[in-house]
Order: structure tokens, then C-alpha cells, then sequence
């Protein structure tokens, strides 16, 4: 048997509204109270399922936010394997590589990935800036650690040049530190269902 659509319309009106019918059945019975009162002392406590689901959607990703996390991850991405290619090209040559170019690129990449990864956090709604605080907190650290690590690099390259060993060892806490942020990103990015 086929279900009309008001009643349809109705039974969802209920399942997501049952303070309204209890209104309605307390306004029947009188007993004396205004309407403020009553809705105050014997209102009906919201259903846990429905305002965990309607939390859940509210601090979900939009299309928007799809797009922008999809960018931040490839650049992220992108920065993780220039700063993995660098470091790789400081131990299998005893040539002094093309530090002025590979760092300009490598900058380049990790200042794209924090532009991406900056325009996805600021598109937050309050309550998605309130449902995933601890992990925007975690990637702004992460994020920090980049900038940290990219300036013990970029001061050990412009100081010894060819220091390769030292330079290395710099290279791999960057390589580090990136990896650790694109991991944070991706967690806040699965915790907001969004796939990359």
C-alpha cells in the first residue's frame, strides 16, 4: 500500500518536531498554565539522535569546502614530494646541487600548500570552527612546525652551502614536519567527510 505524501510529510514532521504535538495535547487539558509556563516546566527534552544528525550535517564540508580541502591536499602533496626530492638529491651526489633554484621551488610549494590550507580553515562556519577545534588546533601546530623546520633549512643552505650533511638532516625534519601536517589535514578532512 502506497503512502500518501502528507501523511509521509506528517510522520517526519513529528519524528523532527515532537515538542510541537506535546504543545498541542497540553493546550487540550488545560489545567491552568500559560503557554510559556507549561512549554518551560514540561517541555520535552530534544531527541539525542536527531540533534547528534543535525550537528553532524551542519559541521560537514560543502561543495566549496570539498574543492578547497581537494587543493590543500594536492599542494600539501606537492611540497612533501619537492622537499623528499631535495634531500634525496643532497645524498646520491657529492655535486653541489642548485640550491638557489630547488629552495626557491620548495618555497614556492610549501607557501601554496599554507595559502590552500589557510583558505579551507577560514571558510569554517562557527559551528564547524566549534565541532573541530582540537583538530584545526592540531594542523595550525603542524603548520607551524613546517615554518620552522623550512627556516632552520633555508638558514643552513644560505650559511654553508654546500654543508650537505648538515643540510640533509635539515631536509629530513622538513620532510617530517610536512608529512606530519598533510596527516592532521587529512584527519580533520575524514572527520568532516571529505575524501581525497
Amino acid at each position: 500500500m502506497k503512502w500518501p505524501i502528507s501523511h509521509i510529510a506528517g510522520v517526519l514532521l513529528l519524528l523532527l518536531f515532537p515538542c510541537a504535538l506535546t504543545a498541542q495535547g497540553g493546550a487540550g487539558r488545560g489545567g491552568g498554565r500559560s503557554a510559556g509556563a507549561g512549554s518551560r516546566a514540561g517541555a520535552p527534552s530534544e531527541d539525542p539522535t536527531i540533534a547528534s544528525i543535525s550537528k553532524e550535517i551542519a559541521a560537514g564540508a560543502t561543495q566549496e569546502q570539498r574543492k578547497q580541502f581537494q587543493s590543500a591536499a594536492q599542494s600539501a602533496d606537492a611540497a612533501i614530494k619537492l622537499a623528499e626530492d631535495w634531500q634525496a638529491s643532497l645524498a646520491k651526489t657529492a655535486e653541489s646541487p642548485d640550491y638557489a633554484g630547488r629552495l626557491a621551488a620548495l618555497q614556492t610549494a610549501l607557501d601554496k600548500a599554507k595559502q590552500a590550507n589557510h583558505d579551507f580553515l577560514q571558510s569554517f562556519s562557527q559551528i564547524q570552527n566549534s565541532e573541530f577545534k582540537d583538530l584545526v588546533k592540531k594542523l595550525n601546530k603542524a603548520a607551524g612546525e613546517v615554518d620552522g623546520k623550512w627556516k632552520a633549512l633555508k638558514k643552513e643552505a644560505d650559511r654553508n652551502g654546500n654543508g650537505q650533511q648538515k643540510l640533509s638532516g635539515e631536509g629530513g625534519q622538513l620532510v617530517q614536519a610536512v608529512t606530519n601536517f598533510r596527516r592532521q589535514q587529512q584527519a580533520l578532512g575524514t572527520k568532516m567527510g571529505v575524501e581525497n
